[in-house]
């Protein structure tokens, strides 16, 4: 990957799904340029990433005016099921990394249904409607999965927003249907 954060990116598996940017950072606001983000890994994953944007942009606004985030320090600023975001701020720069936290290890966890677990990119029913798997994780020795809804309940999307979450959702293999 080429841009990020350094340290991070050297100190991940090269399979491991990422993406990181370079972006444009003054008073607060991040400005993200099409030519300074990169990711490896599955491009599906990133869907994750674009869904938990807007909880990122707040939450790097909050710490800027703390005046948390400084060029020395690296700062975790998203960790949610699938997803860990960390960044630092440099010279008018952001310096974004996020990337899964956690190896699957898919033949060793419990898949709760009869089915075979989709795989990443595909379209799925749930108990909440449509939706596209973005990433898999694992909870309790089960394997779930991260998927984007198609059209969220209105009380899922508030829930998130009350709660900086990004509108991912988790499901396991009995929420499919």
């Amino acid at each position: 990957m080429d841009f990020g954060i350094r340290s991070i990116i050297e100190s991940l598996d090269p399979t491991t799904d990422a993406w990181g940017a370079r972006a444009l950072f003054k008073d607060g606001v991040i400005d993200l340029l099409p030519d300074r983000q990169s990711h490896q890994g599955n491009p599906a994953w990133i869907g994750l990433v674009n869904l938990s944007l807007p909880f990122i942009r707040e939450t790097v606004r909050t710490l800027w005016m703390e005046g948390t985030l400084t060029p020395d320090k690296v700062v975790e600023v998203y960790n949610q099921p699938g997803i860990r975001v960390s960044a630092r701020a440099a010279g008018g720069y952001l310096y974004i990394t996020a990337f899964h936290p956690e190896v699957v290890d898919r033949e060793t966890l419990k898949w709760s249904s009869e089915a075979a677990p989709p795989e990443v990119g595909d379209s799925v029913k749930t108990r909440m409607g449509d939706a596209t798997v973005l990433a898999f994780h694992g909870s309790h020795g089960y394997l779930g999965i991260i998927a984007e809804l198609s059209d969220p309940p209105e009380w899922f999307t508030a829930q998130a927003k009350k709660d900086n979450y990004s509108l991912a959702a988790d499901f396991f293999g009995a929420d499919l249907r």
